[in-house]
């Protein structure tokens, strides 16, 4: 039987053999060694969008444990990346889980980025929730019955003409997100 090759970035992290390949298949080293872009004087960015990334897993390839040791694998590279190209700007690495995907998404962002409005920590339009642990994040994809499926029998007609008033308030909405500085 063939050994897989496993790209050094997922070999380096704490999981199973079968995990690993999980993980290498999904090509998530692309994930923790994707460059982090900012503004510059000649070239504005969105930051919050440019260094954006999503993944998506199957919790019968892999438990919340190694979702978490991937997520730490991420932050560590988010680190050495910020170091090796000496930039030295406090940086804001967040994540969330969002239900209608089914995935998990994280960005990166400066500290004090003048993008945000006065009243923002974190450039979401909806109300954040700041979680104290990265494990509550993962936790809300755990115990998610639907990841990113809605069943039928929760769908309901919408009436295009219906003025829906408050229902379409963002800021009623509100996501658990995590946020670390780095």
């Amino acid at each position: 039987m063939k050994k897989a090759n496993i790209h050094p970035l997922i070999q380096n992290i704490n999981i199973s053999q079968e995990v690993k390949c999980y993980f290498n298949r999904l090509e998530f080293y692309e994930i923790i060694e994707d460059a982090i872009l900012l503004s510059t004087a000649s070239h504005e960015i969105n930051e919050c969008m440019e260094n954006r990334w999503s993944f998506g897993v199957e919790l019968k390839y892999c438990n919340a444990n190694d979702i978490l040791a991937f997520y730490h694998a991420i932050i560590d590279a988010r680190k050495q990346y910020l170091v090796h190209n000496n930039i030295y700007t406090k940086m804001i690495f967040y994540t969330w889980y969002d239900i209608m995907s089914g995935n998990f998404y994280f960005s990166i962002i400066p500290k004090n980025w003048p993008k945000l409005l006065p009243d923002q920590e974190l450039p979401f339009g909806c109300t954040v929730n700041k979680v104290d642990k990265l494990e509550d994040i993962i936790s809300n994809f755990v115990n998610d019955p639907h990841k990113g499926r809605i069943p039928i029998d929760e769908l309901e007609e919408v009436d295009p003409s219906d003025d829906y008033g408050d229902e379409e308030d963002p800021k009623k909405y509100i996501l658990d997100v995590w946020s670390k500085l780095l």
